[in-house]
């Protein structure tokens, strides 16, 4: 959606760093409005977070609002690739609605080390631009020699927290794929990438191509009972080693203790 700075009836600017003159210019040349402060400029903001903080909490009962969240920053995911592969793809570019669950296929033998990373280091606040290594294990063969099916489940939540929920082996033979399209509760749309036909050797070089799954709320529970309802069949769940960073058990434990 675009909109042009002659469909703004006003600009309101909140937050404390509003107050330098400059700030004020530039929000003045950009929108070619001159900027109202009516609001508290600090305030509004406080009122904000702990209106978000009471939206997010169990404890808090409050009134329902539609809040649609985004990825400031572009997530690239890269892996070991073949010869004719493409080992690097955007799979979440700036401004992603969140939250948002994406698929991925490949067509591998052996063991699969994903790596996510923001796109633009110089664009994040921080200097650490990597996210995480992810390695999906017990990747085999089919029986035929060709290379096996991995589905992928990529995710953000609502708090903007990246990771890779799942993995699995796809069995692409016919008598599954039939009683899985049957299935009842599950959708044919945004949960199953093309299959490759028997006639049809799978192509290990192709690029894997990510799919929007619809979540509109990030109730856990949903997530892994769709999951359940997908993984009737025979598909096989692989195990992932994550390797991310974060706060040390003893970090985590003295914030704690602050708190």
């Amino acid at each position: 959606m675009k909109i042009a700075s002659d469909d703004l009836e006003s600009v309101e600017i909140v937050g404390g760093s509003t107050r330098i003159p400059a700030v004020k210019q530039i929000i003045q040349s950009v929108f070619r409005k001159p900027p109202m402060t009516t609001m508290n400029a600090d305030e509004s903001v406080a009122r904000g977070c702990t209106l978000m903080c009471a939206i997010l909490s169990p404890t808090f009962i409050v009134k329902e609002f539609k809040i649609q969240d985004c990825q400031p920053y572009p997530i690239t995911l890269s892996w070991h690739g073949g010869i004719n592969e493409d080992n690097e793809i955007e799979l979440y570019s700036r401004w992603n609605p969140l939250p948002s669950t994406k698929m991925l296929s490949f067509y591998k033998r052996e063991p699969l080390t994903i790596s996510a990373c923001y796109s633009y280091p110089n664009d994040i606040p921080f200097s650490e631009s990597r996210i995480g290594q992810y390695t999906i294990e017990q990747i085999r063969p089919q029986p035929d020699g060709n290379p096996s099916k991995i589905q992928v489940k990529v995710r953000i939540n609502r708090h903007g927290i990246f990771d890779i929920t799942q993995a699995c082996i796809v069995d692409t033979t016919k008598e599954l794929k039939d009683e899985f399209m049957d299935s009842k509760g599950v959708t044919e749309k945004n949960t199953e990438p093309n299959v490759s036909t028997a006639n049809e050797p799978a192509d290990e070089n192709k690029t894997p191509t990510g799919e929007n799954q619809q979540d509109e709320d990030d109730d856990d529970n949903n997530d892994s009972k769709n999951s359940t309802a997908r993984s009737k069949g025979k598909d096989i769940e692989l195990p992932i080693t994550a390797r991310v960073s974060g706060l040390t058990k003893q970090e985590l434990e003295q914030l704690t203790e602050r708190e």
